[in-house]
């Protein structure tokens, strides 16, 4: 008669299984250092979200600011490329962002849209950015741009009189009415004709406009200021929490992604919607 006691330690020794990161999470993580285990769940939710719903392959560069260390904000979740490089002065606060001092703070990134050779293309483009602070002074604060002599992929999310400003691949700067420089920012064009802006978790875009683009900019993006030709200007002073482009986004993906940065900072505490 088998011995009860040492069948019940069998049982107790059954194997515990252990379930393996995915491809698109483990090649991030490798990157990183000193995560601790919540960090580690919160990334792996954003990352296999965004793959889960279509759109990891349409991101180039995908950057979480809001995040424990510098080093690790500056990391492009999507690959190894285009790690961003801090310039001047900028401050970081722990899982909320960092925020630039209006002169010289700005990430420069190694991405140019003409030559990257990446998901965006002409008639393709998204760009994102995620600004927690509720600025409701305009100002020429831009929290990611592009721009040659000719053309511009940008948002401005509170210039001028009142209004938020964006264009992917154009030259006309549309523009519409805004509050506040607060919330997470997509623009986005998917056609010739088709170039939104949208804010949050609403697909309907907060802004629209038909112009044709005109080529693929060929000075590379920088993150927290305008770059006007290799010049750098309009540095910001809002708290940049994420920021992220590749190709053209529909209005439901935008959604998507959005959703799935601002659920990353709710694990924080640190999501304005």
């Amino acid at each position: 008669m088998p011995n009860p006691i040492i069948a019940r330690r069998v049982l107790l020794r059954s194997p515990v299984v252990v379930v393996s990161a995915s491809a698109e999470v483990s090649q991030f993580l490798a990157r990183t250092t000193g995560l601790d285990g919540t960090h580690t769940t919160a990334y792996t939710t954003l990352i296999d979200g965004i793959v889960a719903d279509g759109n990891w392959s349409k991101l180039d560069a995908l950057y979480i600011r809001a995040t424990d260390t510098e080093t690790n904000a500056d990391q492009n979740l999507k690959s190894s490329s285009y790690t961003l490089t801090k310039q001047g002065t900028v401050t970081h606060a722990a899982d909320a962002g960092s925020t630039g001092n209006g002169s010289t703070g700005y990430f420069t990134t190694g991405y140019t849209p003409s030559t990257a050779g990446g998901a965006m293309t002409l008639n393709s483009t998204s760009i994102g950015v995620y600004i927690r602070n509720n600025r409701t002074t305009p100002g020429n604060l831009t929290p990611i741009c592009a721009a040659d002599a000719t053309q511009i992929t940008y948002i401005s999310p509170l210039e001028g009189a009142g209004s938020a400003a964006w264009d992917c691949n154009g030259t006309v700067f549309p523009s519409t009415s805004s509050a506040t420089a607060q919330g997470a920012w997509v623009a986005s064009r998917t056609a010739s004709n088709s170039n939104n802006l949208y804010k949050n978790g609403s697909s309907t875009p907060v802004g629209t406009n038909s112009s044709a683009p005109a080529a693929l900019v060929t000075q590379p993006f920088v993150i927290g200021a305008y770059n006007n030709n290799g010049s750098i200007i309009f540095h910001s002073t809002d708290q940049i929490a994420a920021a992220f482009w590749g190709s053209g986004l529909t209005g439901a993906e935008c959604v998507a992604v959005n959703n799935r940065i601002n659920a990353y900072l709710t694990t924080f505490g640190t999501n304005v919607y």
